[in-house]
C-alpha cells in the first residue's frame, strides 16, 4: 500500500477538522449580543434545522426585526483557525481549500457562467447525500488572493507572485489558463504554471462595485440581513437571510445532523455546512457594512525597539482574533503602538462607529490613545479622540459618528493609534511593548437612496448570460429604465442539490439587448435559453432581429421541472459564416412577470435534436474499425435520399466524436436522453436465425468489448436498481450498451433486445437510452448483422426530451408526404420559427406570431407579387407583427404598406406604438389594397427603441384574412 505524502497537508487538516467538530458538537449553547447592545448568557440554538421555522436563542427570535442579532457565538468560543491554503475573496471571505484550475466559464453554450477557479474545500461542503467530496466554483472576479502554499505572511499585496522555489514577481496584469497564469510584468510576459504557484495576489480592483454588486446577489430589494458565518477551518462565508436555510439530514433534535444551506455572492454552487463546523456568526445590513470589506488605501505604522508588528486585516497582530475584554469580532483591524490606517470614503458614506480597546496579549498593561479624522484636500478633521487608555480599562464604544461632506475633493477616513510610554496611567508600558490594541468591528453608514440606486443598477450584471451584451430598458412612455430588477430564489428542482439562482424582472416594458456576433460557417441556428418563472403567468415575449431583420418572435417557456424547457430558438442558415448585429427584445404587458436568462448560443443544429446520421455522405468512411464494410447507398431509404448500408459483419467509429455526449437522467441543453433510428434487415431466404444491431461507444470503447469485461466483475450480481435510493442499474454494461433485433438466441452479455423479429422492412426505433443503459459518455456508433445479406441504417438522431422525439417523428412523415398546397400559393408556413423566412418578402423589420395556419404566400394575388397571408388565431388572439427599432437622424418617421382583405370580408387593423395605440380601422375586402402612411414622429426620441406593433384582429370571424405589403418603417 503507498501514500502520496503531497496529501498530507490536506489529509491532516481534514483529521484536525473532524476531530474538532466532534469536541465542539458536544456544545449546543450560544451567546448573542443584540442590536441595542444587549448580551444573552449561554442559550441552545432552536429551530435552526427547518425552511419553515425561524431560528431562536432560547425563547428570542435571532432575527426579531425590532432587535435582531448581531453577533452569534460558539460558548465558549474556540481559538481562531490557522490559515493555511485558502482562496481569499473581496470583502474579507476566505474559504479554506485547494485551487485546482481556472474556467473561462464558456464550456456549456447554452448556459454562459463568469470565469471561475475550481476550489477543493478542506471542509465538507456538498450535500449530505453525495458520495464524495465535490469543488467549488469560485467567481474569479471576486477572488483577491490564492495560497497554494504560505510564504507571504498576512500582508495583502496587490500584484505580486511568489513561487514555490523562492521567487518573487511583481505584475500588472494578469490573464488565466486552465494549467497556467500568464503575468505582464516589468520585464515582460511570463508563463508560469500553476504547479509552480505559492501565493499570488490580485490587483485591487473597484471594491465599492464589487460591494454592490454583492448587495445585488445577497439582499436585491434591500431587505434581510448579511451574515457572516465563521467555521473551525478558518473559512469566513458571507451569506444574507435570502441565501440561507436552516435543515437537517437526520435526527432533527441533533444539531450534529443540523445543515446551513447557504451560497455567497461569489459562489457558483451552494455550500452546506454541517453545524458543528460553525463557531459564530456576524451580521449587519447593507446600509451599514464593516469597513473591514474595504482594503486600506494606506497603512503606516512605527515600530518599538526594534520590534514591528504590522496591522492585521481581521485578525489581531499575533494573528489571533479579534478581542477585547469579553467581545470577540471576525472584522476589524488588529494593531501595535502607533499607526495609521487610511480609507478612501466616498460621498454616500454619511457615518462611522467602531470600538477600540486592547487586546487579551497586552495582559492589561500599556497605555495608548486612538483617533478617528477625516481628511478632504488640505483639511483634516477630527471625530473623536478616545484620551490615554490603559490596557486594564473596558474598550471605548462610539455611537454613530457622522462624517462631514466635502466640497474639497474625495474624503479619506484615518483611523489612528499612538503609543503613550510617557504617560502616568497605572499600567503604562515605559518600553511600549504592550500596546496591542484592536479595532473592533468599524461600520459604515450609507446613504440609503444612493445605496439601493447603486445596487439597482448593478443587478443585471448578476445574469450571466448578459456578459457581453448591452442592455437598454424603456417604459410605454418611451422613457429609459434600469434594464431589470432581480431576486433570489431556491431553486428546489433536484430536491438533492438545490441552489439559489438571480430571477429577473423588466425594469420597464422592454428590454433591449445588442451585440456583435461571429457565426460560424456550419450555424445554423440561433438559441435564447431563457425561462419564465414557474409561477408566473403573464407572457414574456422574445423577439430577435440579425442585420436590421426580424428573424422570429416567441413566448418565454415556463421553466416547471429539473429538466431545462424548450428554449426559444430561429433559423438563420443564410448567415452562416458572417459577422451579424444582434437585437434581442424582450417585453412584456406585465412588469411582475420574473425569468432567468442564461445564455444565448449559435447551434449547427436544434439543440434538443442532434442528427447522427441523416444524408452525411462522408458519415460510412468515418466507420473505421470492424470486419464488414459500410457504405452510402440511394437504394430504398427509410427518408431522404440515402442510408447506411452494412454489410457483415461490423463496422464503427468508437470516437465519431472529439467530446463526449452526455446522456443523463435529467439532460440540460446540450445534452440528451433518447435514440430514435429506422433500421431493416435484408432477408436471405435460408431461415437462419439472424440479427441486426446498433451499438453505443461509452467512453471509446464498445458494445462486446465493455460487455465481456463487465460480466466477469458482474457474473452471479443481479442488476441494481433505483430502489432504496440506490445507484442506477449497470445493465449498460451488461448488454454492452447494444440495441439488436433479431431471432437469433440470446446468452449472458447479449444486447438488449428491442424486437424478437427482423425487421425485413423499414422499422423506426424510439428509445430512452437513460432508462436502457442509465447514464453514458457517448462517444460514438458501431453497427453489425448476422448472416450473408445487407443491413440498412438510417435517420439516427439523439434527442433530449419526449416533445423532441415527437418533433423528429412528425418530421419523418412530412417528409414521406408531398404537401398539398391550396390554388396559387406556393407555399405554406406553420412553425412559427420560421415566419421570418416568409415575412422578410413584404416586412423584412419585422417579427410576428399567431397565425391560423401559418403564413402562406402567393406569387400574385389582386395584382400585387409576392404577398403574404395572415389570420388571427382565435376570435381573441389577433395575428401580431413587432418591429423594435431606433431613429438615429432628424427625418420623419413613417410606417408605410399595403394592406387588404378577402374579398367581401373585413378585418380590424391596429397600430400600436410604445403599448398604445395610435390608430385602429377596419380594412374591407371592398376597399382593394390600402395604402398606410402612419406619421411615428411624435412617438420617437434620438436613439431611444422604438415599439411598433401591427395588429391583425377579428371584426365579425368570418374568414379575417389579410393580405401583406411592403409593410416598411422609414426615417430611421
Amino acid at each position: 500500500m503507498s501514500f502520496d505524502l503531497r496529501l498530507f497537508p490536506l489529509t491532516f487538516c481534514i483529521l484536525i477538522w473532524s476531530h474538532a467538530a466532534s469536541v465542539w458538537a458536544a456544545e449546543a449553547e450560544f451567546t448573542a449580543r443584540w442590536s441595542d447592545g444587549s448580551t444573552s448568557r449561554p442559550a441552545q440554538l432552536r429551530d435552526w434545522n427547518d425552511p419553515a421555522a425561524e431560528p431562536r436563542l432560547g425563547d428570542l427570535r435571532l432575527f426579531e426585526p425590532s432587535n435582531p442579532v448581531v453577533s452569534l457565538w460558539r460558548s465558549p468560543v474556540p481559538p481562531a483557525a490557522r490559515r493555511g491554503i485558502r482562496v481569499e475573496l473581496s470583502g474579507g471571505d476566505r474559504l479554506a481549500g485547494e485551487v485546482l484550475g481556472w474556467s473561462n466559464g464558456l464550456e456549456d453554450p447554452f448556459e454562459t457562467m463568469p470565469a471561475y477557479f475550481l476550489v477543493r474545500p478542506l471542509a465538507p461542503v456538498y450535500p449530505p447525500e453525495a458520495r464524495h467530496q465535490q469543488t467549488i466554483r469560485v467567481q474569479a472576479n471576486h477572488v483577491r488572493r490564492i495560497v497554494w502554499e504560505a510564504m507571504a505572511g498576512e500582508t495583502y499585496q496587490p500584484g505580486t507572485v511568489w513561487l514555490r522555489n523562492g521567487g518573487r514577481i511583481s505584475f500588472r496584469t494578469c490573464r488565466w489558463s486552465n494549467s497556467a497564469v500568464n503575468l505582464l510584468a516589468a520585464t515582460g510576459l511570463k508563463e508560469i504554471p500553476l504547479s509552480d504557484l505559492a501565493e499570488i495576489h490580485l490587483p485591487l480592483d473597484d471594491e465599492w462595485q464589487r460591494f454592490f454588486e454583492t448587495a445585488a446577489a445577497l439582499t436585491p430589494n434591500g431587505k434581510g440581513r448579511w451574515i457572516r458565518l465563521e467555521t473551525m477551518d478558518g473559512s469566513l462565508l458571507t451569506t444574507s437571510t435570502q441565501r440561507l436555510q436552516g435543515r437537517h439530514y437526520g435526527d432533527r433534535n441533533r444539531q450534529a445532523d443540523w445543515y446551513q444551506l447557504i451560497q455567497p455572492a461569489w459562489a457558483l454552487d451552494p455550500l452546506w455546512i454541517r453545524f458543528p463546523q460553525v463557531i459564530g456568526w456576524q451580521t449587519w445590513i447593507v446600509t451599514e457594512p464593516p469597513l473591514s470589506w474595504f482594503y486600506p488605501a494606506e497603512i503606516v505604522y512605527s515600530p518599538a525597539f526594534g520590534k514591528s508588528w504590522s496591522p492585521n486585516w481581521n485578525s489581531s497582530v499575533n494573528g489571533t482574533r479579534l478581542t477585547t475584554g469579553e467581545n470577540f469580532s471576525q472584522n476589524g483591524w488588529g494593531v501595535f503602538g502607533t499607526s495609521q490606517i487610511t480609507f478612501q470614503i466616498p460621498d454616500f458614506v454619511e457615518g462611522l462607529r467602531t470600538a477600540w480597546g486592547f487586546d487579551p496579549a497586552a495582559q492589561k498593561r500599556g497605555c495608548a490613545s486612538a483617533t478617528i479624522r477625516v481628511r478632504a484636500g488640505e483639511t483634516t478633521s477630527t471625530l473623536f479622540e478616545s484620551g490615554e487608555k490603559s490596557g486594564a480599562e473596558s474598550a471605548v464604544h462610539t455611537d454613530w459618528i457622522s462624517i462631514p461632506t466635502s466640497a474639497g475633493g474625495p474624503r479619506q477616513l484615518v483611523l489612528g493609534t499612538d503609543m503613550q510610554a510617557n504617560s502616568s496611567t497605572p499600567g503604562a508600558d515605559p518600553l511600549d511593548l504592550r500596546d496591542f490594541t484592536n479595532w473592533m468591528e468599524p461600520q459604515l453608514r450609507l446613504n440609503a437612496t444612493t445605496a439601493g440606486e447603486m445596487t439597482s443598477a448593478a443587478a443585471y450584471q448578476l445574469i450571466s448570460g448578459w456578459s457581453g451584451w448591452s442592455l437598454t430598458g424603456w417604459n410605454q412612455n418611451g422613457r429609459v429604465a434600469a434594464p431589470v430588477a432581480v431576486r433570489n430564489q431556491l431553486e428546489n428542482w433536484n430536491t438533492k442539490e438545490p441552489r439559489f439562482r438571480s430571477l429577473a424582472r423588466l425594469g420597464g416594458e422592454t428590454l433591449l439587448l445588442t451585440r456583435r456576433l461571429q457565426l460560424k460557417s456550419t450555424d445554423r441556428w440561433i438559441v435564447i435559453h431563457a425561462a419564465r418563472e414557474a409561477e408566473t403567468q403573464a407572457q414574456i415575449y422574445c423577439a430577435v432581429r440579425l442585420n436590421g431583420e426580424g428573424v422570429g418572435l416567441a413566448t418565454l417557456p415556463k421553466r416547471e421541472g429539473a429538466i431545462d424547457p424548450q428554449p426559444v430558438m430561429f433559423p438563420i442558415p443564410a448567415l452562416a459564416g458572417q459577422t451579424a448585429s444582434c437585437e434581442i427584445v424582450l417585453f412584456t404587458d406585465d412588469k411582475a412577470a420574473e425569468f432567468d436568462f442564461r445564455g444565448v448560443a449559435l447551434t449547427p443544429h436544434q439543440p434538443g435534436v442532434l442528427p447522427v446520421f441523416d444524408e452525411q455522405a462522408e458519415f460510412a468512411s468515418l466507420l473505421t474499425s470492424g470486419e464488414g464494410t459500410a457504405r452510402i447507398s440511394p437504394d430504398l431509404p427509410y427518408s431522404g435520399q440515402v442510408s447506411l448500408e452494412l454489410r457483415p459483419t461490423d463496422r464503427s467509429g468508437p470516437t465519431l466524436y472529439n467530446q463526449e455526449i452526455p446522456i443523463r437522467e435529467h439532460p440540460k441543453l446540450g445534452e440528451f436522453r433518447f435514440i430514435t433510428f429506422a433500421w431493416r434487415k435484408i432477408d436471405d431466404d435460408k431461415k437462419s436465425r439472424e440479427t441486426i444491431r446498433l451499438m453505443i461507444a461509452h467512453e471509446g470503447r464498445l458494445g462486446n468489448e465493455i460487455a465481456e469485461a463487465a460480466l466477469d466483475r458482474l457474473r452471479g450480481r443481479p442488476a441494481i436498481t433505483r430502489t432504496g435510493g440506490k445507484p442506477l442499474e449497470d445493465r449498460g454494461m451488461r448488454h454492452g450498451y447494444t440495441y439488436d433485433a433479431g431471432d437469433a438466441k440470446q446468452s449472458a452479455g447479449a444486447p438488449l433486445r428491442v424486437d424478437w423479429s427482423l425487421p425485413r422492412n423499414w422499422q423506426w426505433v424510439s428509445r430512452d437510452l437513460f432508462s436502457d443503459f442509465g447514464s453514458i459518455s457517448l462517444t460514438g456508433f458501431g453497427f453489425a448483422t448476422t448472416g450473408e445479406t445487407a443491413a440498412y441504417f438510417d435517420s439516427i438522431t439523439l434527442a433530449r426530451t419526449p416533445d423532441d422525439v415527437t418533433r423528429i417523428r412528425q418530421k419523418l412523415q412530412a417528409s414521406k408526404e408531398s404537401p398539398k398546397l391550396p390554388e396559387g400559393i406556393q407555399e405554406i408556413v406553420t412553425q412559427e420559427e420560421d415566419y421570418s423566412r416568409l415575412l422578410k418578402l413584404v416586412a423584412p423589420q419585422f417579427v410576428a406570431m399567431n397565425s391560423q395556419g401559418g403564413l402562406h404566400w402567393a406569387r400574385q394575388y389582386a395584382g400585387e407579387n409576392d404577398v403574404v397571408r395572415s389570420h388571427p388565431l382565435e376570435a381573441n388572439r389577433p395575428f401580431r407583427m413587432f418591429a423594435h427599432v431606433t431613429r438615429t437622424g432628424n427625418r420623419p418617421v413613417t410606417l408605410t404598406g399595403k394592406v387588404r382583405a378577402e374579398n367581401d370580408r373585413d378585418f380590424k387593423l391596429v397600430i400600436l406604438v410604445q403599448g398604445r395605440s395610435i390608430e385602429e380601422r377596419i380594412i374591407s375586402g371592398k376597399d382593394q389594397w390600402v395604402e398606410l402612411n402612419i406619421d411615428l414622429t411624435p412617438y420617437t426620441q434620438e436613439k431611444l427603441p422604438l415599439s411598433v406593433e401591427v395588429r391583425h384582429e377579428g371584426h365579425n370571424w368570418d374568414n379575417e384574412s389579410a393580405w401583406w405589403k411592403s409593410l416598411q418603417i422609414q426615417g430611421l
